[in-house]
């Protein structure tokens, strides 16, 4: 958030909700996942790579370096126009 131009952090609400929000459904998922393998059932995940958390937060996955990291609006951007990719 240091690199945003002196931004409010209110200005970056948005861009750290979508990060718990994938957090989240990451660990709930993984949870949903396990229990599905332990019955026999199939499970599939609600995000493909690479928009999941583990793409993202990992220094090993695919997109941790988008979308434009340090500038303001990048998540959001990210966000709203990734289906157009």
């Amino acid at each position: 958030m240091r690199r945003g131009g002196g931004a409010g952090a209110l200005q970056y609400v948005p861009e750290l909700t979508w990060m718990l929000f994938l957090r989240i459904l990451a660990e709930n998922e993984e949870r949903e996942l396990q229990a599905a393998q332990t019955v026999g059932e199939k499970f599939t995940l609600a995000l493909a790579a690479p928009y999941r958390w583990r793409d993202r937060a990992s220094s090993q996955g695919t997109k941790h370096l988008e979308p434009g990291i340090g500038t303001l609006g990048g998540m959001m951007k990210f966000v709203n126009y990734a289906h157009a990719r």
